[in-house]
């Protein structure tokens, strides 16, 4: 499932990219280091199912504070993290990029 295979870290709060999870569909788990040093998984992001299909979403990660980026074959998703949950706020579309 490709676990583990990019990590990003920040702060408090590591990204942790699973590309081949669910038939290359890909997901992305959040950790947060607690208070007393031990990390736990608080939520996992994914693509809308109708972007999905074989994306490899998780292909790779990079984290800055409160937004993260999320990379999968044919673009950058990124999230914001507001108090207590992280949304995805845009979308950058490489398929359709002169150099692919």
């Amino acid at each position: 499932d490709g676990w583990g295979s990019v990590v990003a870290l920040s702060s408090d709060i590591a990204l942790v990219g699973f590309q081949y999870a669910n038939g290359y569909e890909g997901v992305v788990s959040v950790y947060e280091q607690s208070k007393f040093g031990d990390w736990v998984r608080v939520e996992d992001l994914f693509l809308h199912e109708a972007e999905s299909s074989y994306s490899s979403f998780g292909y790779s990660v990079d984290i800055d504070g409160d937004v993260a980026c999320v990379g999968e074959l044919d673009g950058v998703h990124l999230f914001r993290r507001d108090s207590t949950k992280w949304a995805q706020f845009d979308t950058i579309d490489i398929s359709l990029s002169p150099c692919s």
